[in-house]
């Protein structure tokens, strides 16, 4: 997976901030899913291969999983980058889901918007997150 490490979301950081010409701490971190990159975003990182625990993504917002549903399913890719202040919108009807290196959730890596239904106080209480590593 290409973000592994805290390390390599501070250098994408640092290496956005140099090239937008601003302050590291004017930058805001922003997704979007479905595999195209974030737009106004100079150095975007598309994560291939992430799973989720807890609920289901059907490409538009999360779902319940069911009775005979997999302790993990394979989701949609997602673009990530820092952005401007100026450039991120502001949004509603997502909640801010933790990803983890593992499936043991020892080591979270950062934490991804994805659209979700409802409060997003509803989807954290199901423990949903990402997994890079299916283990």
């Amino acid at each position: 997976a290409v973000v592994s490490t805290q390390s390599t979301g501070n250098a994408l950081r640092q290496e956005s901030a140099r090239r937008l010409g601003q302050p590291i701490n004017d930058l805001v971190f922003v997704s979007q899913w479905g595999g195209s990159p974030v737009k106004k975003a100079v150095c975007p990182v598309i994560i291939e291969g992430l799973m989720i625990e807890g609920a289901l993504y059907d490409g538009n917002t999360l779902t319940e999983c069911q009775r005979d549903s997999p302790s993990s399913s394979p989701i949609s890719n997602c673009s990530i980058a820092w952005v401007g202040a100026g450039d991120a919108r502001k949004q509603s009807g997502v909640v801010d889901i933790p990803l983890y290196y593992s499936t043991e959730r020892e080591k979270q890596v950062t934490s991804i918007t994805i659209p979700c239904n409802g409060s997003p106080d509803h989807w954290k209480l199901r423990s949903v997150a990402l997994v890079l590593k299916n283990q």
